[in-house]
């Protein structure tokens, strides 16, 4: 995958939707791997890519292709040996495909504007639960003055018309924060339930590993014991005759 030159927020024209934009990785997991699934808005053909600034850290597969249909496209993003970086970078883009054009549509500098750039919240999981820990603390933020202060400090009705523009503004601007932590937190709500289940998974097979393990120990210590019970029921001549004997085709010195 290519490396991203610049930071972006969401831009362009609704072609592609993703499901999760928060991939969240498990640190104390061995393997980490996030499933996300991806789905056109548009009854046109959509290509699409991945791009990271941290290419040798990650495998995303497919990391680019194209949407023929309306069924959802599954695309898997593994971290590689743990080695995570809150400076990584990852972004999704999307172009209609078009019927007269051929090879890599991304390749055209002219179609910018028609690109659709996605980028994800890339984190660990100890990371997203301090900061759920810091939104549930944090709570509604505090104002200094009173909706009754300002129409009692303002002079005439225009300053006060004002302040209380300035006021609906701030209001406006606290619920939007409001809203995104919410989805941030319902996003990180979901990881954390994917997260439980394997982990339960590995659980289970590390359980099924130690019982097998424990039913093989005792098969064999039982057939030792066997063992052990037949060669004390050989005479004493028997054994030397079976461990100091002639070996067959082969002519013993005298």
């Amino acid at each position: 995958m290519a490396a991203i030159s610049s930071e972006s927020g969401v831009t362009g024209p609704e072609l592609l939707f993703i499901d999760q934009t928060l991939i969240c990785f498990d640190p104390e997991q061995t393997q980490n791997i996030q499933t996300v699934n991806l789905k056109r808005n548009v009854p046109q053909k959509v290509s699409f890519r991945w791009l990271t600034n941290a290419p040798t850290r990650y495998i995303v597969n497919p990391n680019r292709g194209v949407i023929v249909d309306d069924k959802p496209v599954p695309v898997t993003i593994e971290l590689l040996h743990q080695r995570f970086s809150p400076l990584h970078k990852m972004e999704l883009q999307a172009l209609l495909m078009r019927d007269n054009i051929t090879g890599d549509v991304f390749g055209d500098k002219r179609r910018a504007e028609e690109m659709q750039k996605i980028p994800l919240q890339l984190g660990t999981t100890l990371m997203n639960l301090d900061n759920a820990e810091f939104l549930s603390k944090q709570g509604s933020p505090t104002r200094s003055e009173s909706l009754l202060s300002i129409l009692d400090n303002e002079k005439n009705e225009d300053s006060k018309a004002q302040s209380l523009k300035d006021l609906h503004e701030l209001l406006k601007s606290d619920m939007t924060t409001i809203r995104k932590n919410m989805e941030s937190l319902k996003e990180l709500e979901a990881v954390l339930s994917q997260q439980l289940t394997a982990r339960t998974d590995s659980l289970n097979d590390l359980r099924r590993s130690i019982g097998d393990a424990e039913a093989t120990s005792v098969k064999i210590e039982q057939q030792l014991k066997e063992m052990e019970e037949e060669m004390s029921k050989i005479p004493p001549g028997d054994k030397s005759s079976a461990t100091g004997g002639s070996v067959p085709g082969i002519c013993s010195i005298q």
